[in-house]
Order: C-alpha cells, then structure tokens, then sequence
C-alpha cells in the first residue's frame, strides 16, 4: 500500500461535498423551505466534526445548479464579527465586476475580487498588502451597507443567499446576542443558511416566537451502516471504474470486514472523526508495506491516534495551567 491516495480529509473539499451521504431527508427540509422567491432562514447546529459544513456547501451546490438566477455567497465567520459585516463581506466578494462592492472590501482590509483602479496619490495598489496584516475594520453601518449591496445585487439576480458558516466558534455565551442583533439582517430581503453549536443556541433562539429561524436542522450521528457505506464511497473516490470496492467484504476493499466494522464503530457516526480514522491508519499501513489492514492493526492506528492526541492536550494543558507558587 506504499503507492496510494488518501481519499479522507478532515476539512470538507470538492470530493467530500460530492460524497456526502445519509443526510437526504435533511437536505430535502432545507431545499423546501428555500423554494420560492420568499426569503427564508435556515439554522443547521449538531457538534463538532458531525458534517454541517459539507452539508451547508452541498445545499448551495444544489441551488446553484438547480436555480436560475441566483446568487449564493458563502463565509466562515471570522472571529470578533458581527453577522451583518460578514455577509457584506460574502456578498461583496461575488461581485467581483461591483467598484463599491470591490471599495467596500478594500476599506475593511480585505484582499478586493479584482484589481481596483483609481487616480490620486493613494490608489488602490497596496490594497493586498494590507490585507494581510490589517484585521477586518468594521464599517460603520454595516447593517446599511449590506442592505445597499444586496439592493444592487437584486437588480440583476432573482433572489440571494448567504451562507454563514461557524458560529460555533464564536463565545458560546455570545452567540445569543450575536444572532439577537441581527434581526434587522435575518429578516431583510436575503435568504440565509447558518451553521452552529448546539452550546451557544438556547431553545429561545432555536425555537422562539422572535421568529429568526423558519427551519431548524439538528444533524445527529450516523449509524454505522451508513457510516460503512460513507466509508465505501471515500474509497471508491480515488479509484479507477474497473477497482470500485462494491461491499465491505469484496476482495479488494484494503480493510478486512472486522477492521472495517471497528473504525466505523470506533468512529461513532462522527464524519470528521471517520476521516482521521481512516487517513491515520491508511498512512500507518503504507509505511509498514502492509498489503491490507486486519483489525489488529486498525485498532494499534486507534489506540496511537487517541495517545498522540492525549499527549497533545496535556501538553497544551501544562502550558496554560498556572504555576503553583514554593513553598515558604
């Protein structure tokens, strides 16, 4: 196994997106409440690694293909930012052919879609250096200025759609405020898909007759027979037509059935721990020339993934723990 390609990604990529499976009926929730002209806000939240993000760009890839004449924009949302700059941001950055969506970038410090061209002393030329060094400089009416480019968008696309992504890496303590804040943008003429912690999202937000949401989607693990075939189908995505792995227990499916059944077990319906599962103990094997992985040799790539990690957060633990003061 020396010459192989590792098919398992812990971030989602093209490939991952395309290989999203069991979670159908979640994508057909989103997909009818966004049918329409009508805006709608959607909240997809479930824990850390259980796929919102493959989910959120898999629904964007279905609109944009299936929708006439509509404009999706997607952001992670950066640390320490509001919602209304982050989908100015987002919106800004699919208006490449926009001077004021471009200015608009260049004045928060963020690298514009195209090169700006202006007369003066001070032009736009140093506008990439910047970004890279110059935290993002909150407009001062962001809420406006969204709602100023969404208004010039809409004169030439049906409908918008922001996504934004990662609220759960925000303070969980303030999530509340952050969405409560928004309100003005939730509710304006653009459609919204937002990801999120179940830590930061109190049934009051989640289910409150403030109204902020019109669906919200809980991703929940998987079981294991969908998590068998999500491991079939990260396989098959770097091999030819003629090498599919057709079952779990096919001849040329480089796990055992026994090893296969335990990473997917191990992995507890977990999408992103599935994946370093796999990439971890795929790369193990190359480097002991091992011709397939039996279940002993999955469970030693485990038990060293689970120690490496262990040994990573003590050490990050004693880093940040504070020093006892001698004894007198």
């Amino acid at each position: 196994m020396s010459n192989h390609q590792i098919p398992f990604s812990e971030k989602p990529t093209d490939q991952t997106i395309k290989l999203i499976i069991g979670r159908d009926r979640e994508i057909k929730s989103i997909l009818n409440q966004l049918r329409g002209t009508n805006r709608k806000r959607v909240l997809i939240y479930g824990n850390i690694g259980i796929g919102k993000t493959a989910l959120m760009l898999s629904v964007l890839d279905v609109l944009q293909r299936r929708i006439p004449n509509i404009l999706t924009c997607f952001i992670s949302l950066p640390i320490n930012t509001d919602l209304s700059t982050a989908a100015l941001i987002a919106l800004a950055r699919e208006m490449p052919e926009d001077e004021w969506a471009q200015e608009a970038l260049n004045l928060m410090g963020l690298k514009p879609a195209r090169k700006l061209e202006r007369t003066g002393s001070s032009g736009w030329a140093s506008a990439e250096r910047r970004s890279e060094t110059i935290p993002i400089q909150k407009p001062q009416i962001p809420d406006l200025s969204f709602e100023d480019l969404l208004n010039k968008a809409l004169e030439t696309v049906d409908r918008v759609i922001i996504a934004i992504n990662d609220l759960d890496k925000q303070d969980p303590a303030h999530v509340k405020d952050l969405l409560l804040n928004a309100q003005g943008l939730l509710k304006g003429r653009a459609s919204f898909i937002l990801t999120g912690h179940p830590s930061g999202l109190t049934e009051e937000i989640l289910f409150s007759q403030r109204g902020l949401f019109d669906l919200s989607q809980q991703l929940l693990s998987l079981d294991v027979d969908t998590t068998k075939l999500m491991l079939l189908k990260y396989l098959n995505s770097v091999r030819p037509d003629d090498r599919q792995i057709k079952s779990i227990n096919a001849p040329n499916h480089p796990f055992t059935e026994a090893a296969a059944n335990l990473i997917c077990t191990q992995s507890t319906g977990v999408p992103r721990v599935l994946n370093r599962f796999g990439s971890y103990i795929l790369d193990e094997a190359a480097q002991q020339n091992a011709n397939s992985i039996d279940e002993k040799l999955a469970q030693e790539g485990i038990d060293s993934l689970r120690q490496r990690r262990s040994a990573i957060e003590q050490n990050a633990n004693s880093v940040t723990k504070p020093t006892s003061a001698p004894a007198k």
